[in-house]
């Protein structure tokens, strides 16, 4: 049975962070691949200026052009909005039964995750990889539970989507941040950029 990560996200847009922890997980949690799932729009993030998603994802397709385990995955654009991760574990399960799914995610969602629908089931049912971004992970009253596991000794990442929009915004180089292919792009195209 085929092992496979589902890495969720906006990707707004997807940097070398998210190349670096797709390749890590890979690595380290027993996985054959990595599926990038765009969400056309995270029901938490009703406010965020989001790229369009075809627009998101010819970045990533640029970004990991070079990479044979890891796939985008484009599942949540055929399904019901708002897209509610539960709804898309069920779809994947039902439609890909010969597949053993885990999920990976990023530390700045695991304060949020409580707040996402059935999330105690979510836990229950999938293994769940937390990439930390901080030294130290601070969990506070976060459910103590086996299928949570905390990649403590994970490379840390400092960028996120976030700091390079701002970047962008205020005319800061981000190149560093970017695959060649989809820095070109985005400065093409004027994304973030205020003019």
């Amino acid at each position: 049975m085929k092992k496979v990560g589902l890495f969720f996200g906006t990707f707004n847009p997807f940097h070398n962070g998210h190349s670096f922890m797709a390749n890590h997980c890979l690595n380290e949690c027993d996985l054959d691949e990595v599926w990038i799932v765009v969400s056309p729009q995270n029901p938490l993030k009703k406010n965020l200026e989001i790229l369009d998603i075809y627009e998101r994802i010819k970045i990533i397709d640029k970004s990991i052009s070079n990479e044979k385990k890891i796939k985008i995955c484009l599942d949540e654009l055929k399904l019901p909005k708002p897209n509610y991760t539960v709804k898309t574990l069920q779809f994947f399960k039902k439609t890909y039964s010969k597949k053993k799914f885990k999920i990976i995610l990023g530390e700045d969602n695991l304060y949020s995750f409580k707040k996402w629908k059935n999330s105690a089931d979510i836990l229950e049912n999938f293994p769940i990889y937390v990439y930390p971004r901080n030294e130290k992970i601070d969990v506070g009253d976060f459910i103590i539970h086996d299928n949570l596991k905390i990649l403590r000794n994970a490379p840390k990442i400092d960028i996120s989507s976030t700091k390079i929009r701002d970047y962008l915004s205020k005319g800061i180089d981000v190149e560093k941040y970017l695959s060649k292919e989809s820095f070109e792009y985005i400065i093409k195209k004027k994304y973030f950029i205020k003019s």
